[in-house]
């Protein structure tokens, strides 16, 4: 009714080993989540972008769990690895998780500087652009209204030079006569 020794020593061998694995679950997914946190300290997300990013995360470190829980432990779901990943997820953050995501911020920032600042020099080529466009649009109008205004003012400089025999400017009676 006892099982050998050998056998508890395998089975508590197993539990160690699948003990470490959701330790360094616990460190590895810490370190993936101050990534994501670092890239929205660089890029602005909407809050529904943040919940869906979250939500895939959460279902990536579950997969992962249940993957090693499948794999060493034939499925059966342990409070050990939950333990596990959980303690060392609170130690990474306590210890070197400050540290490490003001690091990958820092890189991420300096990645990234050449494309602001790419992306600055363009939209503000392309403001300019669309203000000398705008520019131009707007002297063709004035243009055009004072084309319309010096051939408003010839019409009635011409109407004025028609004049009748008695030399006076035609007055509305006469309609031009």
């Amino acid at each position: 009714a006892h099982e050998p020794a050998i056998s508890r020593l395998t089975m508590a061998a197993q539990q160690m080993e699948l003990f470490g694995y959701f330790v360094l679950l616990g460190l590895v997914s810490g370190a993936a989540y101050d990534g994501l946190r670092a890239i929205r300290g660089e890029l602005r997300h909407a809050v529904a972008v943040v919940i869906a990013e979250d939500c895939v995360f959460i279902a990536a470190v579950l997969a992962l769990s249940y993957g090693l829980f499948w794999r060493y432990n034939q499925g059966a779901i342990r409070i050990y690895g939950w333990i596990g990943l959980a303690a060392s997820c609170g130690l990474y953050q306590l210890t070197a998780g400050r540290y490490l995501r003001r690091a990958m911020q820092k890189g991420l920032h300096l990645l990234l500087f050449p494309l602001r600042y790419l992306k600055k020099r363009l939209t503000n080529a392309y403001k300019k652009s669309k203000m000398k466009r705008k520019e131009r649009r707007k002297a063709r109008v004035i243009l055009k209204q004072e084309k319309r205004k010096t051939k408003t003012q010839n019409r009635g400089v011409f109407r004025n030079h028609q004049t009748r025999k008695s030399g006076f400017p035609p007055n509305e009676k006469d309609h031009g006569l």
